[in-house]
């Protein structure tokens, strides 16, 4: 779609494991979208928030899993949602919304 939009040379971007990618890579990103495994999703809360400028974004997904966030789900994946959520909505460094779309996408912004 960026290329479609003419819009692909005005940006870089970096596809695969977030957690992988941030050990690639250096300096600071305007936008992560963590859409990773979920129960590594509370590494991402610890090390995104670092590697966001002001003002940018952390978009994540999946954070009702269903249904399971709120049910007692008890397996891996849920309990990293469970925890990857407590992260950043106790983050000094992010202000946080879950928005309810389909399964719940938790956009952060970098104060």
């Amino acid at each position: 779609f960026f290329k479609s939009g003419k819009l692909k040379s005005r940006f870089y971007y970096h596809s695969g494991d977030a957690l992988k990618s941030f050990a690639r890579t250096s300096g600071s990103f305007d936008i992560i979208l963590n859409d990773i495994d979920k129960e590594s999703y509370p590494g991402v809360a610890r090390v995104a928030p670092k590697r966001l400028r002001k003002g940018g974004l952390l978009i994540s997904d999946n954070l009702l899993k269903s249904g399971k966030v709120f049910g007692g789900g008890r397996d891996k994946a849920t309990l990293g949602v469970r925890k990857y959520t407590k992260i950043v909505y106790r983050s000094t460094k992010l202000w946080t919304t879950i928005v309810p779309l389909r399964d719940g996408v938790a956009v952060s912004l970098k104060l």
